[in-house]
C-alpha cells in the first residue's frame, strides 16, 4: 500500500495557534510529543514503507516538511513531496499523488490521510484499512465517525447497503448549515472523517468521469500550469457526491479533526475541573468562572473572575479572546489581518 499525507492546510480557524507559514499540522501541541503531522507520517509507516509515502504541502512549507521528516531519523529524500504552486482544494491535490504513483505503477492501493487530525488508536484505523483493502479497487473507501456533536464543518454520510466490509454510501452530505447538521446526527448519519482507501486506477476513472476539467487540467504542462488550469474543487463536491463507487467503513476509535476550538475543547475535555475549565497554563487562579479554556504562553499567569464560556489563545505575538459559541468567526479575524497586511496572521 501507498499513503498520500494531505498536509497543505492553513488552518485558519485555529489562528493564532495556526499562521499561514506555519500552520496547525506541524505544531507540537501542549501535551502532545510530536506534530500532528509527524504523528500522521507514523501512522503511514504501520502499513507502508517509508519510500511509500508521499506528502502534499503548499510550496511555503517545503522546508518545514523536509526539516520535521529528518527530525523523525528519516532522510527527506526519502519521502515524495508534492508541492502546491497554489492552493486548489483537496480533489486536483488527490489526484496529483495519484498521477505520481501511477507514473512508477500501474495500480496501486492509497491510503488518504490528513496530517492534522488527532487518532488515539492507530491500531484500529490500521485493522480498518486492511479489512477494506480488498474492495479497494471496486470502491473509494471513505471512513465515518459516529458524531459527538452536530458540526457544520464537516461532511456527512448515510450508510446503505452492507458490503462484505462496510457500506455502501446512500447519501454523501457536504457541510451543511447548523439545523441540517443536527437532523443528519438525530437520523444516525456519520461524520466523513477525510480519509480514504482506493486503487489508484479506479479513482483516476472515477476523476475522468465526474471531475473532466480535473482530469484534463493535469494531462500536461508543469505543475504551475496543471494547478493554474485546474478547477478548485474538494474530493467530496467532485467525486464523492457523485460517483456509485462509494463506499464507508465504520471506525470505533477516539478522533478529533481539531478544526476549531470548539475541538480543542472537546479533546482536552479531560482536563476540565469542577467548573468546566480547561486551563493548559502551568499556573492559573480560577475565580466563578465556568467552562472556559486557556492556551497558554509558556511561563505566563492567567487569573480569570466572574467570566464564562471564554476561548484564550496566547501566543505572545497575538491573543484571541473569543465567546465558545463564537469560535467559528475566527476566520474573520484572519480575513482582517490579511486586509491589514499584518505579518502575525
Amino acid at each position: 500500500m501507498k499513503s498520500v499525507i494531505m498536509a497543505g492546510g492553513k488552518g485558519t480557524r485555529l489562528w493564532p495557534l495556526s499562521r499561514a507559514k506555519y500552520p496547525k499540522q506541524f505544531l507540537r501541541l501542549k501535551t502532545l510529543p510530536k506534530s500532528l503531522f509527524q504523528m500522521a507520517v507514523e501512522r503511514s509507516l504501520k502499513f507502508c514503507e517509508i519510500s511509500d509515502i508521499c506528502i502534499v504541502a503548499a510550496k511555503e512549507c517545503e522546508f518545514i516538511v523536509r526539516e520535521q521528516i529528518e527530525d523523525m531519523g528519516y532522510p527527506a529524500d526519502k519521502v515524495g513531496v508534492l508541492l502546491e504552486p497554489k492552493a486548489k482544494n483537496t480533489l486536483p491535490a488527490i489526484y496529483n499523488a495519484v498521477k505520481y504513483f501511477r507514473e512508477t505503477s500501474e495500480n496501486d492501493t492509497v491510503v488518504v490521510l490528513a496530517s492534522d487530525h488527532i487518532i488515539l488508536n492507530d491500531d484500529e484505523l490500521l485493522r480498518c484499512i486492511k479489512a477494506s483493502e480488498s474492495l479497494a479497487n471496486e470502491y473509494i473507501f471513505t471512513f465515518g465517525i459516529t458524531p459527538s456533536r452536530a458540526d457544520v464543518g464537516l461532511g456527512y454520510i448515510s450508510k446503505g447497503e452492507p458490503l462484505g466490509v462496510g457500506f455502501r454510501i446512500a447519501e454523501f452530505k457536504e457541510k451543511p448549515d447548523m439545523e441540517t447538521a443536527e437532523k443528519y446526527v438525530r437520523a444516525g448519519y456519520l461524520w466523513n472523517s477525510g480519509m480514504f482507501i482506493f486503487g489508484t486506477k479506479m479513482f483516476e476513472e472515477e476523476v475522468a468521469e465526474y471531475a473532466p476539467d480535473v482530469y484534463a487540467a493535469f494531462t500536461q504542462g508543469t505543475p504551475e500550469e496543471r494547478f493554474e488550469n485546474s478547477p478548485s474543487v474538494s474530493i467530496d463536491y467532485g467525486i464523492m457526491e457523485k460517483t456509485a463507487r462509494k463506499a464507508v467503513l465504520p471506525l470505533n476509535i477516539n478522533w478529533n479533526d481539531l478544526g476549531g476550538f470548539s475541538a480543542f475543547y472537546e479533546f482536552f475535555e479531560d482536563k476540565a475541573d469542577d467548573c468546566g475549565n480547561i486551563s493548559l497554563a502551568e499556573s492559573d487562579i480560577l475565580i466563578d468562572s465556568h467552562n472556559n479554556f486557556v492556551y497558554p504562553k509558556d511561563g505566563a499567569v492567567y487569573a480569570l473572575i466572574g467570566v464564562q464560556n471564554l476561548v484564550i489563545i496566547d501566543c505572545g505575538d497575538a491573543l484571541l479572546i473569543a465567546d465558545r459559541g463564537r469560535v467559528s468567526e475566527v476566520g474573520q479575524a484572519v480575513a482582517e489581518l490579511n486586509l491589514r497586511k499584518d505579518i502575525r496572521v
